[in-house]
């Protein structure tokens, strides 16, 4: 395997393994599903103009977040736990052959 499809397989697998990236703090639950760059209602991910660093990083969903952001969603993907996740992210590798573990079977 050259060294591009093993960084893009690690990525995966981080990916994978993480779960919700845009969890937050929100009393009621909701996530956040914008990316970088996306949010415009909550000034802490958010300027005009957008030439500063916190309009281009990954919006979390807290109480600052207004109700009327149609990012917000009241119903994350289930990813299961984090043993479940590995345990996906392992089957995987398995599937894609010899090799992908970073060693040799």
């Amino acid at each position: 395997m050259n060294g591009d499809g093993l960084f893009m397989l690690v990525g995966l697998m981080g990916a994978i393994a993480s779960g919700p990236s845009n969890v937050g703090t929100r009393k009621d639950g909701k996530i956040c599903t914008a990316q970088a760059g996306e949010c415009r209602f909550n000034p802490k991910y958010y300027s005009v103009g957008m030439r500063d660093a916190k309009s281009w990083s990954m919006p979390c969903a807290d109480d600052s977040c207004p109700a009327r952001c149609g990012y917000l969603t009241e119903n994350p993907r289930d990813m299961g736990t984090e043993e479940e996740r590995r345990e996906r992210a392992g089957n995987l590798l398995d599937a894609l052959g010899p090799g992908y573990h970073g060693v040799e079977k």
